[in-house]
């Protein structure tokens, strides 16, 4: 996600600096402050850099900063760079729309957060705009199964908050996210029954009329093989109703 980042941001900056090619040439015959001299003149591209990439023009001397600089934007690997890190973060997307922290491992709420807080990130700032139509395409198609995903996290978070203790802090937070950035889930109380009998279906739920969820006492704690009530379900689908 980090190369996808990067490189989207740079094509965004890219854009809006008119010859920033002809900039970066210019350090190697006259003088190293050609890109920072027009990034003072576009205060928000230049926050937006200092914010994104600080690690560039925070730099400890004129020649690692140049160097920096000149590898953030090299324009001609930079569209393939993105076409490549989006195809990568689409094969390691789960069915259900969450991410692991490595192959092998169950989806993780936390670095799902992360990625889809990182999509929202470059939106909101119109750095998509730098995305050929195709690669818009397949990042919304991304973005919207990792909603659907953090949308039932929430349940399933207030159910490890009901069930095993889980504090109530890292529920809030998981929630105000979701709203904050995608709204109300699509979702009504309605659907309970219809869920309850998705849920019966499930593979690892091999006892008739049993099912058995993952949850988690803390961040990085789970608890496998939680047995989970019918009610207990109900209070968690009212919760994420309710938001």
């Amino acid at each position: 996600f980090y190369v996808f980042y990067a490189n989207t941001l740079s094509s965004y900056i890219a854009d809006h600096i008119p010859n920033l090619l002809n900039y970066i040439k210019k350090w190697q015959i006259e003088t190293p402050d050609a890109l920072l001299s027009q990034l003072e003149k576009d205060q928000d591209l230049k926050a937006i850099m200092l914010q994104e990439t600080p690690w560039v023009l925070e730099a400890k001397s004129e020649t690692e900063q140049r160097s920096r600089i000149a590898t953030l934007f090299e324009i001609n690997t930079i569209r393939n760079q993105q076409t490549n890190a989006l195809k990568l973060i689409q094969q390691k997307q789960k069915y259900n729309g969450g991410w692991s922290w490595m192959d092998g491992m169950p989806e993780s709420p936390y670095i799902s957060t992360y990625i889809l807080s990182g999509f929202g990130k470059l939106q909101k700032m119109g750095a998509w705009s730098s995305l050929s139509k195709a690669d818009q395409n397949t990042a919304q198609s991304i973005c919207d199964k990792a909603v659907r995903y953090l949308e039932y996290e929430v349940a399933e978070t207030y159910l490890s908050h009901l069930i095993c203790g889980l504090p109530a802090e890292v529920v809030r937070t998981l929630s105000r996210f979701m709203l904050e950035n995608y709204g109300a889930a699509p979702i009504t109380c309605s659907d309970f029954d219809n869920l309850v009998q998705l849920m019966l279906h499930d593979k690892k739920n091999k006892e008739q009329g049993t099912i058995v969820c993952s949850l988690l006492k803390d961040v990085g704690k789970p608890v496998v093989g939680q047995k989970v009530t019918t009610e207990q379900l109900r209070e968690a689908t009212e919760y994420l109703c309710s938001l």
